[in-house]
């Protein structure tokens, strides 16, 4: 059973640098079982990380994507815009020829 006072002296031996193998060696002379020390690890580890470790990686972007996001954009209203312009160049163009030969729509 994994006790505080487990915890205390995994945290004491931790801190003073002592390696996890020997405090496993000094715990199990001790008496203590290595599913007990196995535990004892683990919930030590829990109680010095109080942020849990999240699977998604956090990365900062590089901005590559809204720059290319950005540069679709204009593209897409550049040719969207070329489209209306030569759209009514030509609807102006077919509109003057029918005046011109007298004919109205």
């Amino acid at each position: 059973m994994v006790t505080q006072e487990l915890i205390d002296y995994i945290r004491k031996n931790q801190e003073n640098g002592i390696s996890k193998i020997q405090i496993e060696q000094a715990l199990s002379a001790k008496g203590w079982s290595k599913d007990d020390i196995k535990k004892g690890f683990y919930a030590y580890k829990l109680l010095i990380s109080p942020e849990p470790k999240s699977f998604v990686s956090k990365k900062k972007s590089s901005g590559f994507g809204k720059i290319f996001f950005i540069f679709l954009l204009i593209l897409t209203l550049a040719f969207a815009g070329y489209y209306l312009y030569t759209e009514t160049v030509y609807l102006d163009s077919v509109i003057a020829f029918f005046k011109y030969l007298g004919t109205s729509f």
